[in-house]
């Protein structure tokens, strides 16, 4: 679980309060979206929850730690909105990079283990000697992905990992991360611009208000999009309609 309480986060070079108070609870079990207005803090939520920003106030805790001290231990997965993967490396070697800055956290075998699981969970099994120039857009977001989840975290923070793709492989990503969620035991919080995107996504979705951010409403859904004609449904369409008429108030 992660406890987000009474934090308090400001830009000191602009003065800019971006949270003043904000607490949130997110269970192992659910996997969460952050949906907010423009500027409201949501890519600063996940980087105070990591500790590369350092809150101001209050406390963020994951399984009762402290969530810098998880992160130190390379126990946070963090994937963002860029790939960032490195030219000169393929897909194996892209993935095996956090276990090359640092200390080491697994063994060997883990190793290999682990790199065998995702390469099959991201299905790039055929494409693991390939380089980034040889993927397309939406192989190398499944990288990142796998990359984010190969020190076997206890979160995974996602931040706009699809913002840079075209409609139709967003969506169809969207659909297919839920999927490989499904199969891990990894609590996950996406943020995301897309309503779409956060209710294929997630099972809760956090809406907040403009800064200093506030929690404005938590939408809990109860039914799968695990395919094109669910985004047809009117669960689906009634969901995605509530989320943009809270984001409408501010």
């Amino acid at each position: 679980m992660i406890d987000i309480n009474n934090i308090s986060f400001k830009y000191s070079d602009s003065n800019f309060q971006v949270f003043e108070d904000l607490s949130m609870y997110i269970p192992d079990s659910k996997p969460t979206a952050v949906l907010g207005p423009s500027g409201c803090g949501k890519s600063t939520l996940l980087r105070c929850i990591t500790g590369f920003l350092k809150i101001d106030k209050g406390e963020i805790k994951i399984n009762g730690i402290d969530s810098y001290i998880i992160n130190k231990n390379k126990k946070i997965g963090f994937a963002f909105q860029e790939t960032a993967l490195l030219d000169w490396k393929n897909v194996e070697e892209n993935i095996f990079l956090p276990e090359t800055i640092g200390k080491q956290v697994m063994t060997a075998e883990e190793h290999v283990s682990q790199m065998h699981f995702l390469l099959e969970l991201i299905g790039l099994k055929k494409f693991k000697k390939y380089y980034p120039s040889q993927l397309s857009g939406g192989m190398k977001q499944r990288v990142n992905l796998a990359r984010s989840l190969f020190t076997k975290p206890e979160l995974l923070l996602l931040d706009e990992p699809f913002a840079a793709l075209d409609l139709l492989t967003r969506t169809k990503l969207a659909i297919n991360l839920r999927e490989m969620i499904d199969k891990l035991t990894t609590p996950t919080i996406l943020v995301t611009h897309s309503i779409e995107e956060a209710v294929i996504f997630a099972d809760r979705i956090i809406i907040l208000s403009n800064a200093p951010a506030t929690v404005r409403e938590i939408i809990s859904k109860d039914f799968r999009v695990d395919n094109q004609k669910a985004l047809e449904s009117p669960l689906y369409l009634s969901t995605v309609a509530k989320c943009r008429q809270l984001l409408l108030e501010d």
